[in-house]
This record gives structure tokens, sequence and C-alpha cells, in this order.
């Protein structure tokens, strides 16, 4: 008897675990075929699970076939695009907090540990030495305990620095997977601080999404 999947939000944890699934991987082709998506949905309609299932396909540091196999993307010209880029993948849902500072805070520790996946990569070669140099200032900055100018300001470069640090490293553009993105922006209003926190998260966002040459797509749920 297949499990019933409540509460599980990750494609590989309800596909290992044998669970009853929902083919939803035509999504994927959909997805493929536009250039940046933002999908707005109420909670529990299925966005989180969606993007990790993105993420497994998409992600060349992964070998994810026997996941897939038997969905409808196999059948898909798309199929050819399976772990095949470079994926940032990154979730907002604890990017909350009672004050300014804590909030700028829980977003420098998301990015961190994104920074922290690839951390093994800097010293193989393939970046050059000014790439090197950036990316271990933007991660020192989001180790750093305190908030100021300057670590922020490295915050809202963090992920376009990244982006190109793993489009030269892999050789292909970077899929960007942004779950929850609207999660501060809502956390600052109903706090109170919203008016103190807005331009730092619009220059993260656009930083990110707009003029990034090393980008292949970027897919937004809220």
């Amino acid at each position: 008897m297949k499990l019933i999947p409540t509460g599980i939000e990750n494609f590989k944890t309800m596909i290992d675990k044998n669970a009853y699934y929902v083919d939803k991987t035509n999504l994927i082709a959909d997805i493929l075929n536009e250039q940046v998506v933002l999908y707005t949905r109420p909670r529990r309609f299925g966005k989180t699970l969606n993007m990790s299932m993105l993420a497994e396909f998409l992600d060349c540091t992964k070998d994810s076939s026997d996941l897939f196999c038997g969905t409808k993307i196999t059948k898909s010209v798309h199929y050819k695009e399976l772990n095949r880029y470079p994926v940032v993948f990154l979730s907002f849902l604890n990017v909350k907090a009672g004050d300014a500072e804590s909030l700028c805070y829980a977003l420098k520790d998301t990015v961190r540990a994104e920074y922290e996946r690839f951390y093994q990569m800097v010293n193989d070669g393939r970046l050059s030495e000014f790439q090197v140099k950036e990316f271990n200032m933007i991660y020192n900055s989001l180790c750093q305990e305190s908030i100021g100018k300057e670590i922020e300001n490295h915050v809202i470069r963090s992920i376009a620095v990244l982006c190109q640090a793993l489009s030269t490293y892999y050789g292909e553009k970077v899929f960007l997977l942004l779950d929850e993105y609207d999660t501060p922006f809502m956390s600052a209003n109903s706090e109170g601080y919203y008016d103190e926190v807005r331009a730092m998260l619009n220059r993260f966002l656009a930083t990110s999404l707009k003029g990034n040459d090393y980008l292949q797509k970027a897919i937004l749920t809220g």
C-alpha cells in the first residue's frame, strides 16, 4: 500500500517513500518555455512541492533519472534538460522577524546556506582569481554576526555573484528558484518596519533577476 503523503513538501522524499503522487511533471515543460515565471497561489496548493520537483529535475549536481522514471516529462522533448543546469534554490519561508535587523540576519543566513552548498568549487581551478576573491568576500560577509552597510550591499549582490560563478564553473546559465519570495515583505509590513527594509529587499530581487546575464530562467512562488 502506498503512503498518503500528508505534509510532505519535497518531491524526492515523496518518490523515495513510494507515496501517492499526482503527476505534475508536465509543469516542467511549461516552465522551460518561459523566461521569468511568478506563481501566486494560496497556501497548500503544492507550490513548494513543485519547486522541489523542478530543482531535482534541473540540478546538474544530481542524478534524478530514477525519480522521474515513468512520469509524463520523460515523454517530452524537454526531458533532455534533465540534470543539465546549475540551480540556486532559495526558500524565504523563514525570512521573517519582528524587526528589520533580525530580518536581514534571516535573509543573510538563507543565502549563506546556498553559498556553502557550492563552496567546494572555489578552489577547483575553473574560476578566475577575481571570481574566487569576490565569491569569498561575499561568503565571508554572509558569515558575519553583524549587519552593516557593506554587508548589506554584499547580500544584495550575492545571488548575481553566485550565478556568475556557477555559470563559469558548470558552463551553463543558472536556474534561480525562489520559493515564498513575498514572506519577508509581508513580515516587514505586519510588524511595522516595511519602510526600513523595502529598498534593500527590492534591490536584492532586482540585482538577482534584472540584467543578470548568467541567469537562464527564474521561477518565483508566493
